[in-house]
């Protein structure tokens, strides 16, 4: 079998083990029906739950998966057999870490299509969005995962005390926040940002390639930081 190929396989199999367990469908439909429920219950308007769909559920999800995914891996082990295959780690590493995104970004779209309203132009935006935004979130986690033993609360630091405060600040320091480069890409509004009469978003094109950057770059990262694997994975690899 040719690396293209074993890329593809274990591509494929990362996809399966997220998207494919009865867990992944239930909080999918659970997310779904919450979404359908408070727009059609008029709690919140389409906008709104295009907003916490994009800015809230993705980013969490991103965690739970990009947090754990290599470093699950790393902790039980496997991952020296699956770098003994005709693999590259920078492979392993962003096959698993696509496969988490696209898993995280499929499981909004049914809420984005169906609960986001307006026009379907509108609600078209949003979905193609969820992916990039899904790239990158998941991307950054998983390096986060790579250089910590705590994944889970350093993405939450990043979330609640980076993200959360500075995505509502005009000028330089939004722009420094994924979140802001998710809204310009989607259009939202932002009339909960501090001095929200001096906001100015970033144009769209520029925050695809910022969000174009950041997952490249974190991506790169990410798979060099693989090659710096416990004693005895080597050892084992090598023997």
């Amino acid at each position: 079998m040719s690396i293209s190929s074993s890329h593809w396989v274990w591509f494929v199999f990362s996809l399966r083990r997220f998207a494919f367990r009865r867990s992944y469908l239930i909080l999918t439909a659970i997310i779904t029906l919450a979404s359908l429920l408070l727009n059609g219950l008029g709690r919140v308007g389409p906008t709104e739950v295009a907003q916490f769909l994009l800015l809230v559920v993705i980013p969490l999800v991103a965690l739970m998966y990009g947090g754990s995914g290599i470093r699950g891996e790393l902790q039980s082990e496997s991952l020296t057999f699956i770098l003994a295959r005709p693999l590259t780690r920078t492979g392993v590493y962003c096959g698993k870490i696509i496969a988490a995104a696209l898993s995280c970004a499929a499981m909004v779209l049914p809420g984005l299509i169906f609960a986001s309203g307006g026009e379907a132009a509108t609600r078209l935006v949003y979905a193609v969005t969820a992916l990039p935004c899904a790239l990158a979130y998941t991307f950054v986690f998983a390096l986060l995962s790579m250089w910590s033993t705590r994944p889970v609360w350093l993405g939450l630091i990043f979330l609640f005390i980076w993200e959360s405060p500075l995505s509502r600040v005009p000028g330089f320091l939004g722009r420094l926040t994924l979140s802001t480069h998710v809204r310009a890409l989607a259009d939202l509004p932002t009339k909960d940002a501090l001095l929200s009469a001096y906001w100015d978003a970033p144009p769209p094109t520029a925050s695809l390639v910022v969000l174009t950057v950041v997952i490249l770059v974190t991506g790169w990262l990410g798979g060099r930081r693989l090659n710096v694997t416990p004693a005895r994975e080597r050892k084992a690899i090598q023997g």
